[in-house]
């Protein structure tokens, strides 16, 4: 456990109670792998590690980009191939890049805004930690 001064990106942050509190870890067994599922005793929110949080956020970006990439690639590639009608082509080039939109941003309420939203935490009370440490210097 770190002290209330230092940033330890490894170490569990409760976004609640906005701190390096006590914690408890759960492992769940489903499928073919385990997880580990970290709870805070004070309040029983969910705790991550900021490394964990920033490579998960990451990964969200790329794989939402690629989801946006190949289905603009596919519908152009598609409506040069079928460019017959315009107005089939018009509807099919745009068909893909709605639904990949579309599943973006459900990604994005899913898996990747409360991840987002507990780095900002993070990084404002680091703000504050180094706020209230160089105050006491003065």
């Amino acid at each position: 456990m770190a002290t209330s001064e230092s940033v330890d990106t490894k170490t569990p942050w409760c976004s609640q109670c906005k701190g390096y509190t006590e914690y408890s870890a759960e492992v769940s067994y489903a499928g073919e792998g385990s997880e580990t599922i970290i709870h805070c005793k004070c309040c029983n929110d969910i705790m991550w590690t900021v490394d964990s949080c920033r490579r998960f956020v990451r990964v969200w970006k790329f794989a939402g980009l690629f989801i946006c990439g190949m289905s603009c690639i596919f519908s152009a590639t598609f409506a040069l191939i079928m460019g017959e009608d315009p107005l089939f082509t018009a509807i099919m080039a745009s068909i893909p890049p709605i639904v990949a939109g579309s599943l973006s941003l459900v990604l994005y309420w899913v898996g990747w805004r409360r991840k987002a939203k507990f780095l900002k935490w993070f990084d404002a009370w680091v703000t504050q930690q180094s706020r209230d440490l160089y105050s006491d210097r003065k």
